[in-house]
């Protein structure tokens, strides 16, 4: 019993940090994910307390003073954090005069504790989608054997 109450005496004076996993760290998800998204996972990672998963509640607007870029900027992050299965939304926000609600959303790493879902960890899913290749220049040098016969 003695060793159970020293534990939570060193939880209760250690200083607040968040977790990010090894192995979503070198997920393709994690890796293809922009700057901002990284940032705005961060940032939601930092509002979850242990309890509150599934009530994290933050707007785009929040989320752009937090980073100091603009609310678009911000938008597309959460949108890429969603698509690529970081986050779920639980409740969705509403930007109406009287009643102004945030988004809330869930890390997929950890159990939701609205809902008591386990992690899903969706972004171990995710897979890039094709793109095409990069498109050249018109004035770009090509090889001669690429350019059509002229007569």
């Amino acid at each position: 019993m003695g060793v159970d109450r020293e534990l939570r005496r060193r939880r209760r004076n250690s200083p607040p940090f968040i977790q990010l996993f090894a192995y979503m760290l070198a997920s393709p998800a994690w890796l293809a994910s922009s700057l901002a998204a990284r940032c705005a996972l961060v940032e939601l990672t930092r509002l979850y307390n242990g309890r509150n998963n599934g009530q994290l509640a933050l707007s785009a607007r929040g989320l752009a003073e937090r980073l100091g870029t603009s609310k678009d900027t911000a938008a597309r992050a959460l949108n890429e954090l969603e698509s690529r299965g970081f986050i779920e939304t639980v409740k969705a926000g509403s930007f109406r005069p009287r009643l102004r609600r945030a988004t809330e959303y869930r890390l997929t790493t950890h159990r939701c504790d609205v809902t008591l879902q386990p992690p899903s960890r969706a972004f171990m899913k995710w897979r890039p989608s094709y793109q095409s290749p990069p498109k050249t220049h018109p004035e770009a040098k090509s090889h001669p054997e690429d350019s059509p016969v002229r007569n």
